[in-house]
C-alpha cells in the first residue's frame, strides 16, 4: 500500500480595490505558493482589479465577490457554502473587512484553520478621509539603484516591499523603528540604520552618519542585500508561510 501526503486546502480572501504593496505582496507569495506541491491554493477577492488579473495569470483559482451586488450577510453565506464546498483547510485573510466576514462565515464545528497577516495599517479608518493621486512611473526600479542612500521615516509600516527592493539593490538604508520594519533592517550598522519614530533630528542623525562613512554605507548594502536573500525571497517566504498552516493542520496521509 502506497501512501502519499494529502495537499493543504489554503484559501486566501482579500480586498482587490488597490495595488499597492500589501497587494503586490500578497500577488508574490500566491504565486510561490501556488506552486508547491503540497499546497492547493485559491482566493477569493472581493471587488476585482489589478490583483485578479495577477492572480488568476498565476494559475491561482479566483472567485471575485463584488460588494455593490450582495450585502454583507450575503456574502458571509457564499462565503459559508464556498468554504465547505471546497473542504478548506486553512483561511488566510488580511485586513479588517475580509477579517470580519471570514470569521462569521467560518463559525461553526468543522470550520477552517484561520491565519491572519497584519499589513500595519491602523484599521478601521477614522476622522480623516482623503483622495491621493498615484502616478505610475515605468523606470521607479531604474531610480531606486540610482541612489546613494534610502529613508523611510514611516509613523506606521507592515514590511513595505519598496523597503525591500531597496535592500535587494544593496541600497544602505536608514529608517524608523515601527511595525514590521525591525524584521527587515537588523539594527547596530548591520543590515541598515534604525531611529525612533516622530524623531526628525534622529532621523537626520543616521542619514549623516551614513552619508560620512562611504565604507559604511557599502557594508550596510551589502549585509542588506543578504538580509533580504536568506530571508525574504518569495520562496523562502512561501517556504516559512507553507510551515504555519502544515503545523495548524498537521500530517495527514492518503492511502
Amino acid at each position: 500500500m502506497t501512501c502519499s501526503v494529502s495537499k493543504v486546502r489554503v484559501c486566501h480572501v482579500a480586498m482587490a480595490d488597490l495595488w499597492a504593496g500589501a497587494e503586490v505582496q500578497l500577488a508574490i507569495l500566491l504565486r510561490s505558493l501556488a506552486r508547491r506541491p503540497d499546497l492547493e491554493v485559491s482566493a477569493i477577492l472581493f471587488n476585482g482589479g489589478w490583483l485578479a488579473g495577477e492572480l488568476e495569470n498565476a494559475g491561482v483559482p479566483t472567485l471575485v465577490i463584488r460588494e455593490a451586488e450582495r450585502n454583507p450577510m450575503a456574502i458571509v453565506r457564499e462565503l459559508r457554502e464556498r468554504f465547505r464546498r471546497e473542504r478548506i483547510d486553512v483561511l488566510h485573510t488580511h485586513k479588517y473587512k475580509d477579517n470580519m466576514l471570514s470569521a462569521l462565515a467560518s463559525i461553526g464545528r468543522g470550520g477552517p484553520y484561520q491565519v491572519r497577516t497584519i499589513h500595519g495599517a491602523r484599521e478601521p479608518f477614522v476622522g480623516v478621509a482623503f483622495r491621493m493621486n498615484v502616478y505610475e512611473r515605468q523606470d521607479s526600479h531604474d531610480i531606486l539603484g540610482l541612489r546613494d542612500l534610502f529613508v523611510l521615516p514611516s509613523l506606521s509600516e507592515g514590511i513595505p516591499l519598496v523597503l525591500l527592493e531597496a535592500l535587494a539593490l544593496s541600497r544602505p538604508v536608514v529608517a524608523t523603528n515601527v511595525g514590521g520594519i525591525p524584521e527587515v533592517v537588523e539594527d547596530g550598522c548591520c543590515s541598515g540604520v534604525l531611529v525612533p519614530a516622530g524623531r526628525p533630528d534622529e532621523l537626520a542623525r543616521g542619514c549623516l552618519t551614513v552619508m560620512d562613512n562611504p565604507a559604511l554605507a557599502q557594508r550596510l548594502g551589502q549585509a542588506g542585500r543578504a538580509r533580504v536573500e536568506d530571508a525574504f525571497f518569495a520562496d523562502a517566504m512561501a517556504e516559512k508561510v507553507a510551515q504555519i498552516y502544515r503545523t495548524l493542520v498537521g500530517p495527514r496521509e492518503n492511502s
